[in-house]
């Protein structure tokens, strides 16, 4: 039976990783969803604001900044089989960005990690 060794950092990281790429970056097929609709579209306002849209998810990208679409909070679950130890220490997870930080991570009785903003 081989223990297999997962650093609390990875995960970190990890979470990290996904937390910024879902925030900061609209995946493609909803571009060209919003792309399609603005197109579409010949009322002027719904056009004004479809542009706003598109140049919002344009900034997001290119300044890896966060996009204005929804509020909430994320949880993650992690499901860890019998054969792995995780190195170091889940209540001291967190998330930093420059600087700052993003969010704690904590385990909740249900085993699950919770992302909560800081």
């Amino acid at each position: 039976m081989n223990i297999r060794t997962i650093h609390a950092q990875e995960i970190t990281e990890t979470i990290k990783r996904l937390c910024i790429e879902s925030n900061c970056h609209l995946p493609g097929d909803v571009k060209h969803c919003i792309e399609c609709a603005r197109e579409a579209e010949d009322w002027p306002g719904a056009l004004n604001i479809l542009d706003r849209i598109i140049e919002n998810y344009n900034i997001a990208d290119e300044n890896v900044v966060p996009i204005c679409q929804d509020t909430g909070v994320a949880c993650v679950f992690i499901e860890i089989g019998r054969n792995v130890h995780i190195d170091g220490d889940i209540e001291d997870w967190g998330v930093v960005v420059d600087g700052k930080l993003l969010v704690k991570v904590t385990l909740n009785d249900a085993e699950a990690v919770k992302i909560i903003p800081a």
